[in-house]
């Protein structure tokens, strides 16, 4: 086998570890255990799945639906209703955009703010436990190649 061979058959290989370390890392990752144990923590009055759009609307907003369905890639009439919902949970206030009266923006309302706030310390307390015996190094590299990660996935859009 030559060497050209022999190394796009180690990268395919490699490929396809890292394929089935990210399935099992992003089917654990939404387990059913740890979203109860994220609700049981929080206890915000939505769905454990709905926290990632309210994280994104407190990080983007005030935000008009159509842009921030356009950057998580979702469909308006999806997101809508998503949306609707967290409004009715009092999680969200609608205001008027006053670049075009006719469009409405989105914003975390007071109770939003302190959901999202309980969501992310519950979140990190969740890592800082799964990674406590880890070195800081090997922590820094992680979130380095997840993030490079990330950014080649975002590029294939």
């Amino acid at each position: 086998m030559s060497v050209k061979t022999r190394q796009r058959v180690d990268r395919d290989a490699a490929v396809t570890e890292v394929e089935q370390a990210f399935t099992v890392l992003s089917r654990r990752a939404t387990l059913p255990r740890m979203r109860a144990q994220l609700v049981e923590q929080v206890g915000a009055p939505i769905e454990p799945g709905l926290y990632p759009l309210l994280r994104r609307v407190g990080q983007w907003g005030p935000i008009r639906t159509s842009e921030l369905a356009a950057r998580i890639g979702l469909d308006v009439s999806t997101i809508s209703r998503q949306l609707a919902g967290l409004e009715r949970a009092g999680l969200l206030v609608r205001t008027v955009d006053p670049l075009d009266r006719r469009a409405a923006l989105l914003a975390l309302s007071q109770e939003g703010e302190r959901i999202v706030e309980r969501i992310q310390r519950a979140r990190h307390a969740m890592m800082d436990e799964a990674l406590a015996d880890w070195p800081v190094e090997d922590l820094e590299q992680l979130a380095e190649l997840l993030e490079r990660f990330a950014d080649a996935l975002d590029a294939q859009r």
